[in-house]
């Protein structure tokens, strides 16, 4: 009987965890500085977008910021985390995983290089592992990071 109830707190506590559907990071917590200098911050991440083919978007405008604040139907919660950007200074790179049949799926920074032209940015796709329990639900993960203005942006 005790096995039973481990495996349904087990169950529940996963399940619990796997619905979870906004999962945002402050710039405090993924941030990498040269000379003081943000290099990049990731500033937030959801697995509930709206963009349903694998893609990225360079912003460096306020207009063309709220345009795909709004396409994304951002809750007004998360707003305080992401209206602090300051489009004069930085760009903001939207990164789209597309959309997925599942939960499992998430994006995140593998590599920053910095030149002196340009900042080269990897992002990694994680994919569920065969046999990882996960809900049948429609996500679309992606991910907004932060970098300098100035220099040549290249996301792989």
């Amino acid at each position: 009987m005790k096995k039973i109830i481990s495996l349904l707190s087990l169950f529940t506590i996963f399940f619990i965890h796997a619905c979870k559907t906004n999962a945002s990071i402050s710039s405090a917590q993924e941030t990498a500085k040269s000379n003081d200098e943000i290099v990049y911050a990731m500033v937030y991440k959801n697995q509930q977008g709206t963009i349903k083919t694998k893609q990225t978007r360079i912003i460096t405008t306020n207009e063309a910021f709220t345009n795909l604040i709004t396409e994304l139907a951002i809750p007004a919660t998360d707003y305080e985390t992401i209206l602090n950007i300051d489009l004069k200074k930085y760009a903001l790179v939207a990164y789209f995983m597309g959309e997925k049949p599942s939960s499992g799926f998430d994006v995140k920074v593998e590599n920053v290089f910095v030149t002196d032209t340009k900042i080269e940015l990897t992002i990694g796709e994680i994919f569920p592992a065969k046999g990882d329990l996960v809900t049948d639900v429609l996500t679309a993960p992606y991910v907004f990071i932060v970098v300098p203005k100035g220099k040549e942006i290249v996301v792989k």
